[in-house]
């Protein structure tokens, strides 16, 4: 998907139709959101969606959620890294000065 400021949703998209009552339809929808561009780089989702069509008289019908979620950034990541590494350290230092048990 393309938005209008540019920014683009990727994932897999399947849809499924029950022409069981011809020319009416229902159908699913599922979008497997797995990143994006600009402002949507990080993000996944599964979203998923439903509705009827008639095919007929091309009405339809459609409604759907989901959440998008933000998994944080490289640079977040490893600036924990850091941190947990310099505080190991540090531990490590009083321990060998006897300051800390």
């Amino acid at each position: 998907m393309t938005f209008t400021d540019g920014d683009t949703l990727a994932g897999d998209f399947q849809e499924q139709f029950y022409l069981a009552a011809t020319p009416s339809a229902d159908f699913t929808q599922i979008l497997t959101v797995t990143g994006g561009t600009g402002a949507l780089r990080f993000y996944n989702a599964t979203l998923t969606g439903g509705g009827f069509l008639n095919l007929a008289t091309s009405a339809f019908s459609t409604s759907g959620g989901g959440t998008l979620n933000r998994t944080p950034e490289p640079g977040s990541i490893t600036l924990l890294l850091i941190a947990l590494v310099g505080f190991v350290a540090c531990r490590g230092l009083y321990r060998a000065r006897g300051v800390v048990d």
